[in-house]
């Protein structure tokens, strides 16, 4: 069994993993082991790799579409019951 990783250790990982390959490190670049342990300190991927740094962080323009789209869904959602 590997050892437990810290929330350092994850972001460790995920940096230096970035430095070797110029990119942004994908899950399969690390054992399903360290992608638990990632996910389990930072988080679902995308946000992990933002934490770390070697990801842009969502705009809040994209975050605001996002939220609306759901709204818009909601409301259809709430409409259809109504009517139907």
């Amino acid at each position: 069994m590997e050892m437990k990783l810290s929330r350092e250790d994850c972001l460790e990982l995920i940096m230096n993993k970035y430095k070797e390959t110029g990119k942004i490190p994908e899950k399969s670049d690390f054992s399903d082991y360290q992608v638990m342990m990632i996910k389990s300190h930072l988080g679902p991927w995308p946000r992990a790799m933002e934490t770390a740094g070697v990801k842009s962080p969502r705009s809040d323009e994209k975050l605001e579409k996002k939220r609306e789209k759901r709204l818009r869904a909601k409301q259809r959602k709430a409409e259809f019951r109504k009517n139907g």
